[in-house]
């Protein structure tokens, strides 16, 4: 999310510092907890944003001593559980869903 506004470097620091905190494959240890579950609906979401507004929103794949990498890592192993997957939108469809709203709201 190179030259973006303050609020998507904002995210992109909680994002490093959920990364940097994290203590295993998910953020407290081997499991799903509380704080993957509070952060995922938003993680998997962040792509509308470089739809709309263009790459420079896309949040790096890689760098920062394979910080990145890591956080993908963790969004592909939380999003693949079964559990998880089949309460995720279609991407496709969620991106038809926010254009019908994009007019009532700043994107």
């Amino acid at each position: 999310m190179r030259s973006m506004g303050d609020g998507a470097k904002k995210i992109e620091d909680g994002l490093r510092a959920f990364t940097n905190e994290s203590k295993g494959d998910y953020y407290s240890g081997d499991s799903l907890g509380l704080v993957d579950c509070v952060l995922l609906p938003y993680a998997y979401r962040l792509y509308v944003l470089e739809h709309y507004r263009g790459t420079k929103f896309a949040l790096p794949t890689s760098g920062e001593g394979g910080l990145w990498e890591k956080y993908h890592a963790w969004l592909d192993r939380a999003t693949a559980l079964p559990y998880v997957a089949r309460t995720l939108p279609d991407k496709d469809r969620y991106l038809l869903h926010v254009s019908r709203t994009r007019t009532r709201v700043a994107l």
